[in-house]
């Protein structure tokens, strides 16, 4: 082969290899700009979609706006999660029970109006119940400091006299107070709110139904300082009188004589070891009159009905650290 053909050759070579390389490494400035926009903005783009879909799901419809309830906490739990372990969420804590057009509670009974208001009740009870297992353990912390032969400040004999005030106990009877001050299973105190506010339709009813409304000791701030109430949301005004009636339950069955027999066995499972049972506790109460919303026939019908002992259980979720 000539020197002149293998130029050539070189030539077409390079001129092929021109061709292809730029189409495989360079493009118009047009579209390799495009390009980089359409790259750099998707992660904007699926933010503002995110967003606009949380928008959508924190907005209320035309619907709600016109009268109809938004979606709420109380609907966020699942009531079958909490039975088999998982904790109520404290964003649930006073929750108003669904709006059905009267204030205070639905206008009338039905039977899908139940796991809307057991949901509105849980988290409630369980915090109520928080109230008095923290003043519990504050007492049995100062009954072993006393027992050591400490003299307890002036401040902590005057909350053991309140408190005993409260429960209807003489000042110093350490033993009498820790058998009143104690929580009740969350199963007995909905099916007992169930029943005062039949099913949350007539709550301005429940506390007349329940005897008046709980004791000093568990509604002045003075005397509730303990880190769950400082810490707790604000509730709803249904969410209040849920609460108030929910104190009410647990004052009376810690204090009347009716229910001596109900804190009696209550105290053998706890030298037991053992857990707080709704429907053992349940056989302990007298049976119902006619007007009584704590009577063990009314009480275990309701438990019964529901399964609210699978709530024996239940627990709040832990507090956020503030760390």
């Amino acid at each position: 082969m000539s020197a002149f053909h293998r130029a050539l050759l070189l030539f077409l070579f390079a001129i092929v290899v021109a061709v292809i390389g730029g189409g495989v490494f360079w493009s118009p400035t047009g579209e390799r700009r495009a390009s980089s926009e359409a790259i750099e903005s998707a992660p904007s783009r699926r933010a503002s979609t995110d967003e606009a879909s949380a928008s959508v799901g924190a907005a209320p419809s035309a619907g709600q706006a016109a009268g109809g309830a938004a979606t709420s906490t109380a609907d966020a739990y699942d009531l079958d999660a909490v039975a088999a372990g998982a904790p109520v969420p404290r964003s649930a804590i006073g929750l108003s029970l669904p709006n059905t057009g009267e204030p205070g509670g639905a206008s009338g009974h039905s039977p899908g109006n139940e796991q809307a208001f057991i949901r509105s009740v849980l988290p409630l009870a369980l915090f109520a119940n928080e109230e008095i297992l923290a003043d519990r353990s504050r007492l049995w912390s100062l009954r072993q400091r006393a027992a050591l032969g400490e003299t307890l400040p002036a401040v902590e004999r005057l909350w053991i006299r309140i408190l005993a005030e409260g429960f209807n106990v003489d000042d110093g009877d350490f033993e009498e107070l820790e058998l009143r001050i104690d929580a009740v299973p969350p199963a007995i105190i909905i099916a007992a709110l169930a029943t005062a506010s039949s099913w949350g339709t007539a709550i301005a009813d429940a506390l007349p139904r329940l005897g008046g409304e709980a004791p000093f000791a568990q509604r002045s701030p003075a005397a509730r300082s303990h880190p769950p109430i400082a810490s707790a949301p604000l509730p709803t005004e249904d969410g209040a009188r849920l609460l108030e009636a929910i104190r009410a339950i647990i004052h009376a069955l810690n204090t009347r004589p009716a229910y001596a027999g109900f804190r009696y066995e209550r105290r053998r499972m706890r030298l037991a070891g053992a857990p707080l049972d709704s429907r053992q506790l349940t056989g302990a109460l007298p049976t119902s009159r006619a007007d009584a919303v704590l009577g063990e026939d009314v009480i275990r019908q309701t438990i019964a009905a529901q399964h609210l002992e699978r709530f024996d259980g239940a627990r709040l979720a832990p507090h956020k650290s503030s760390v």
